[in-house]
This record gives structure tokens, sequence and C-alpha cells, in this order.
């Protein structure tokens, strides 16, 4: 396993989901303004959470890779 994997930061999700949303309200106006305000409402909170959560974790180091992983065990040990 390569330790220059790429990783997804937090908070870009919920941005690019949000952009998305945002995109698709914009497009329903010409079909029912009321829903396409909500649905952009909806889709711009959703950008400004992950834009939150960005800023929020800027700094944080990339997480070190995961030896094994889950691949082959049957059963989870809780304790």
């Amino acid at each position: 396993m390569s330790k220059n994997k790429p990783y997804v930061r937090e908070g870009i999700l919920p941005t690019t989901v949000g952009c998305l949303v945002t995109a698709a309200g914009f497009s329903m106006f010409g079909v029912n303004r009321a829903v396409a305000s909500g649905v952009v409402g909806f889709g711009l909170a959703t950008m400004i959470l992950g834009v939150i959560d960005l800023v929020e974790h800027r700094n944080d180091p990339p997480p070190e890779p995961v030896r094994g992983g889950f691949a082959g065990r049957r059963f989870i040990k809780i304790n």
C-alpha cells in the first residue's frame, strides 16, 4: 500500500453535494418557484456546513494507512 494514497478531506463531500443540490434547485425555478427556493436553500445550507468542516480541519495531517482493514475478518471483537 502506497503512503501517498489520496484521501478525501473532511468537508469535501458535503460541499460537493451542496453545490449539486443548489444547481438542481436553480434549474427548477422555471417549473415550481417555491420548491426550487427550498431546494436552493437546502443546497446552500449543506454547502456552508461542508465549508465549515473544511476550514475546521484544514491543518489536519493525512490519515495513516490502514493495514489489513476488515478483509478476511468474519467477526468484529467488541470489548
